[in-house]
C-alpha cells in the first residue's frame, strides 16, 4: 500500500485560458489534466444537461473544481472533477479518472473513468496496486444542503 498524498486543488481557470486563449500554443494544460479536461468536455454519460433537459457535452466553467492526488512514486493519478451538470447551479456532480504515465511517450492516459460519484470533498485517497480508494462527503436525510455530514469509502479499479 502506498503512502497517502496530500492533494494538489487546481482552479480551472487556468485550463480554461489555456484552452480558449489566442495564445493557447504558449499556455497548455499539461500533466494528468489534459486527458481527463477532454473527456470531460466530450462524454455525455457525465450528465450535463440544457435548459430543455438535453444530454450535452459538459462546458468546461469557472465554477468546475478539478483536484489531483498523485500516487508516491508518481506515475498513477486520481482527477476528481467537482462540477454543475446543469445551468440552474442547484445541484453539483462529481466524477473522476485514473490516470497512468506512459513511460514509452510521456504521455498521461485514463486508464479508468468513474462517473457519478455522489459525494463531494474527497479525502484520504490511497493508492494501491490496483485499484485506488478515497472518502467522499455525503448527505444524511437531516442534512442541509449546506453542509454534508456523512462519509462514504469509494474503491476505483485500476485494472
Amino acid at each position: 500500500m502506498r503512502k497517502r498524498q496530500i492533494p494538489t486543488i487546481t482552479s480551472l481557470a487556468l485550463a480554461l485560458v489555456a484552452a480558449v486563449s489566442p495564445m493557447a500554443a504558449q499556455a497548455k494544460v499539461k500533466g494528468p489534466f489534459v486527458p481527463v479536461t477532454e473527456w470531460f468536455a466530450h462524454d455525455l454519460k457525465l450528465g450535463c444537461i440544457n435548459t430543455n433537459a438535453d444530454r450535452i457535452p459538459c462546458p468546461l466553467t469557472v465554477d468546475d473544481n478539478f483536484r489531483l492526488y498523485k500516487s508516491s512514486d508518481s506515475e498513477t493519478a486520481l482527477v476528481i472533477i467537482e462540477y454543475l451538470p446543469d445551468a440552474t447551479g442547484n445541484a453539483g456532480a462529481t466524477a473522476g479518472a485514473v490516470v497512468k504515465l506512459s513511460p514509452a511517450t510521456g504521455t498521461w492516459q485514463i486508464v479508468k473513468r468513474a462517473y457519478d460519484l455522489g459525494g463531494q470533498e474527497p479525502e484520504h485517497v490511497k493508492f494501491d496496486r490496483d485499484s485506488v480508494s478515497l472518502v467522499l462527503k455525503t448527505f444524511r436525510p437531516t442534512d442541509g444542503r449546506c453542509c454534508p455530514s456523512g462519509h462514504k469509502t469509494i474503491k476505483i479499479p485500476i485494472s
